[in-house]
């Protein structure tokens, strides 16, 4: 995780800093694809 100067140190924090970090990081693993993240809110909720 990132630190610096004042930064609370949360576990909700750094799921954002590791999703950030892998969207940072997408174009050099694979640079010749897109990146389309998608969330749990995106799909809808299961019917079932």
């Amino acid at each position: 995780m990132a630190s610096y100067p004042g930064k609370l140190k949360l576990i909700l924090q750094g799921f954002s800093e590791a999703a950030m970090a892998a969207h940072a990081i997408h174009p050099l693993v694979h640079p010749d694809q897109a990146l389309h993240f998608e969330y749990s809110t995106t799909k809808g909720v299961p019917v079932g």
